[in-house]
């Protein structure tokens, strides 16, 4: 599942060679363009580009430039979004990287699913929308009854105005489905963002789980859940959505 507009670009600053492809290969898995350095040293090309990054994962230990003198050399020329990715987690360098205009700080070890959450709703904000995608018809999300995800309180709130909390893999699950309705998930990505290894052919957990949630869902908003099978690939959420709040830094 692609970012929308479609060319939204990940740039990954990151010295640690295994850790750079692990991040890479995840991110490319769940439909993100992705390109990756060891160092800074092609920072002021990709900022002079054309097509600047959109979005950069900048790990702060780094040879020669460090990430924070990086990221404050970016935001004094570039847009970007920034997301610092470090084994670095105190207070004062957390304050630090903040003050510097990085838009969020996480530490390592990384939780993917949660890097991912970062980057699909800081590139909302970047974009300047709030809404979670637009129906297939190519009507408006806001002109019909629509289901709102709240990334701040993990809360769905059903077309009828009734919410329900969301524990964290419902969460995760749900959030990519209705920030772009009517675009299959696929069944291996889907697991993927749970922590769970690659799926058999036979094996059924997937389905067990998503009936679990549409039954829980549908009796409490009274509402049922459109998120439907999509033969062949995995599931699709079919109704209209928004996605609103913000992911705390």
């Amino acid at each position: 599942m692609a970012l929308q507009n479609n060319n939204f670009r990940i740039v990954i600053i990151e010295d640690d060679e295994e850790m750079r492809s692990m991040l890479e290969r995840y991110l490319r898995m769940v439909g993100m363009e992705t390109e990756s350095y060891p160092d800074t040293a092609n920072l002021d090309s990709l900022i002079l580009e054309a097509k600047q990054p959109q979005i950069m994962v900048l790990d702060v230990n780094l040879p020669g430039e460090n990430g924070f003198v990086a990221a404050a050399r970016l935001r004094a020329r570039s847009s970007a979004g920034i997301i610092m990715l470090t084994g670095r987690s105190g207070r004062d360098d957390r304050l630090l990287g903040l003050s510097m205009g990085v838009d969020h700080y996480l530490s390592k070890p990384v939780d993917m699913p949660e890097l991912e959450s970062v980057i699909r709703n800081l590139a909302r904000r970047l974009r300047g929308d709030t809404q979670g995608g637009q129906p297939e018809d190519g009507g408006s999300a806001t002109s019909q009854p629509h289901w709102t995800l709240d990334l701040a309180s993990w809360t769905l709130t059903a077309p009828n105005g009734n919410a329900i909390e969301l524990t964290s893999a419902e969460y995760l699950m749900l959030l990519p489905l209705l920030e772009q309705p009517g675009r299959p998930n696929s069944r291996d990505i889907i697991n993927a963002r749970l922590g769970k290894p690659r799926l058999g052919v036979d094996n059924r957990s997937l389905d067990v789980l998503i009936s679990r949630i549409r039954r829980k869902i549908e009796q409490g908003t009274g509402t049922p859940l459109p998120l439907r099978s999509a033969r062949g690939t995995g599931y699709v959420f079919t109704g209209t959505a928004q996605v609103i709040g913000n992911v705390s830094p």
